[in-house]
Order: C-alpha cells, then sequence, then structure tokens
C-alpha cells in the first residue's frame, strides 16, 4: 500500500519514517537552493550507483518520480537529502540539509558547527557547510558506493534525518531553556560517535 506525496513520489505508509523519492533534475520537494538544485549537470550515473538506488526502491516500496540516473531528491520524515554520483566512477555524494539557523542565534549556532567539523575530520567522515543562497546548513559526505548496500543507506538517511529534526528542534528552545545549549551540542556530536559531546562545548569549559 503506497501513499501518495504531494510532490508526486510515493512513500511505504506506515513506514517510520516515510521516505520519498524523486528525480534531482526536477525541482526539490522541499525549499533547497544553490548547488543542489542545479543537478542537471550531474555526471552520468555509474552501476553501483544505479543497483544502489534500484535496490533502494525495489525493497521499501518507494515509487520514484522522474529518471534517477543523474540524482536522487529523498524526503525523510520531512528532512531533505540529496544523492549524486560522483565524479569518481565510484563515489556517491550525499547532502542533508539541517534547516536555516536562527538569527539570534547565528553565531553560537555556527560556531558549533565550525566545532563540529575540526572534530569530525578524517578522510571519510561527514562534514558541514553551507549554502550560501539559502543560508541552510548541510551536512555533506562522500559514499563508497560498492561499500554501502540499501539497507546501510537507508539507515544512513534515517539517522541523519533524525540528528538534524533534533537539531532543528532545539533552535526552538534556545531562547526558553539554557540547557537546549547542550542538547545542540549532543545532536552535533552524536553524528560522530567516537566523539563525546563535551568536545562541542565552547567557552571557557571547552577541553
Amino acid at each position: 500500500m503506497l501513499k501518495k506525496q504531494g510532490f508526486g513520489s510515493a512513500c511505504v505508509a506506515g513506514m517510520k519514517p516515510a521516505i520519498a523519492m524523486q528525480s534531482a533534475c526536477m525541482p526539490s520537494p522541499l525549499p533547497l537552493t544553490g548547488h543542489l538544485e542545479r543537478t542537471e549537470h550531474a555526471t552520468m550515473s555509474t552501476h553501483h550507483y544505479q543497483v544502489l538506488i534500484d535496490e533502494v526502491c525495489r525493497f521499501h516500496g518507494i515509487v520514484p518520480t522522474g529518471d534517477l540516473a543523474h540524482g536522487a531528491h529523498i524526503v525523510v520524515a520531512g528532512v531533505a537529502l540529496t544523492l549524486l554520483p560522483s565524479e569518481d566512477a565510484h563515489s556517491l555524494m550525499l547532502f542533508c540539509d539541517f534547516g536555516e539557523p536562527p538569527w539570534q542565534w547565528r553565531a553560537e549556532v555556527l560556531q558549533r558547527v565550525l566545532e563540529s567539523n575540526l572534530f569530525m575530520f578524517s578522510a571519510d567522515s561527514p562534514h558541514f557547510s553551507m549554502d550560501h543562497e539559502s543560508g541552510r546548513v548541510m551536512l555533506l559526505e562522500r559514499l563508497v558506493a560498492s561499500h554501502i548496500n540499501a539497507d546501510g543507506l537507508l539507515a544512513k538517511l534515517e539517522r541523519y534525518a533524525q540528528h538534524a529534526l533534533r537539531w532543528q528542534n532545539s533552535f526552538l528552545q534556545l531562547d526558553a531553556d539554557a540547557g537546549s545549549i547542550a542538547r545542540l551540542n549532543e545532536g552535533l556530536a552524536s553524528l560522530t560517535l567516537p566523539v563525546p559531546a563535551s568536545h562541542y562545548t565552547s567557552g571557557p569549559d571547552k577541553h
């Protein structure tokens, strides 16, 4: 049983979180701008990328909209992600939209983002950036297509989507609850399990 989404894709009814997929050459279902919408010029898809996307759609009953050869916009629990084949024949590029930081806490949030990049730094780790046109914080990761299967990819998408939701929800509490700063730190720290949340605190008590 498939539940129709407003942008023409479909997701599995009852699936938590709901997942939908459409061609990255079509307008994104969520307000992404800049390089994430200009995917018409994405490189040709690789064999690993095609197999992986086909498995995701088949195993999870997702009915995509459009040709996914040049990339896919994926919505997980309301969070927008984009998966693109890389110029490297065996790589995929994953983008997760963490949202626009609240203006009154912009400096604090962006400081956390920079700190997280420092402690997440390694050859294969994700990192944060910002879409200069939209002002939205993006999580970027390079994936080796031959090292990940459909279940592993969806688990990663769901994990990042949950972190993005947790991070966005913490913005709503910043003005009312000073303790939410700690939750914001934890949301960033939990992206990389070996890195404790204490590494993401700033100020005189920072390690």
